[in-house]
């Protein structure tokens, strides 16, 4: 069964109970307090991967029902990061991203927990852009789109920004521990980008385009190479002419950022204390 719809059918329902609400409540407590105290220095970074492996495996010893909570309570959590914290400055992304990649490495399941919360909120990642009927109401509308009732653009296209920078920083991470390896890595960039140039350009196409390009363009290229300059030629010539007219702002934004190289970004390598 799918993550999102096993929890809403299974899991949540299961720990509604009384007798689970002392561990419900300490899951949420350490998981948020530790996501929140994430810096972007080796040393916070291992911490909070300790205290967070340490709840993880706490519940995993419990039940498989214990555990899958605690693994959703920890994607929620970096997923609420990705929208109140990275949006408003993605550089922000790179220290979460190197505590969930460390994560996965004990944890492998903790991936599709991650992927199912930023897919949930962001489906343009996927990419799907989701269907509006002709006869939608604009609060019908605005729940197809993700976008939240008293939401404004700018907010939304912020929201939707946070989730890209966290999801292609954690593609492009390369883990703090060397024993550990990334389960989602750069491909993830090549393959969101290969699939949103074969399809219309929707108005969060160009802002998400060019967050991934700014947290992993410069891995991507290290990567890839002559493949994937193609691929930015790609985006140039025959995506950004096909932007809609809601979106020209970003997709300027976006071709200022193409016609530049691809910098290391600021944050990649975390500091050393």
């Amino acid at each position: 069964m799918a993550i999102i719809p096993r929890m809403k059918t299974e899991i949540n329902p299961y720990f509604k109970a009384a007798v689970h609400r002392d561990f419900t409540k300490s899951v949420r407590k350490e998981v948020t307090v530790a996501v929140g105290q994430i810096t972007n220095t080796v040393t916070v970074i291992k911490n909070v991967f300790k205290k967070l492996d340490a709840v993880l495996a706490r519940a995993q010893q419990q039940s498989p029902q214990h555990y899958a909570y605690a693994l959703n309570q920890t994607a929620k959590s970096f997923a609420r990061q990705a929208e109140t914290e990275i949006g408003t400055a993605v550089h922000r992304a790179f220290a979460f991203a190197h505590v969930l990649v460390l994560l996965f490495w004990p944890h492998p399941e903790l991936k599709d927990y991650v992927l199912a919360r930023l897919y949930k909120k962001c489906p343009y990642l996927i990419p799907h852009y989701p269907g509006v009927p002709v006869n939608a109401t604009p609060e019908e509308r605005k729940a197809k789109l993700r976008i939240k009732p008293d939401e404004d653009v700018n907010l939304y296209l912020e929201r939707m920004a946070g989730d890209a920078a966290l999801l292609a920083a954690i593609a492009q991470t390369e883990p703090l521990i060397k024993a550990a390896a990334n389960p989602v890595g750069i491909g993830w960039v090549w393959t969101y980008l290969a699939r949103v140039v074969n399809m219309p350009p929707r108005q969060p196409t160009a802002v998400l385009v060019r967050t991934v390009l700014q947290i992993a363009g410069h891995a991507l290229l290290t990567t890839y190479r002559r493949q994937a300059y193609k691929l930015l030629a790609v985006i140039a010539q025959d995506m950004l002419p096909k932007c809609p007219r809601s979106a020209v702002a970003e997709c300027t934004r976006l071709q200022m950022l193409l016609e530049k190289p691809l910098e290391r970004p600021e944050g990649k390598t975390p500091a050393y204390e």
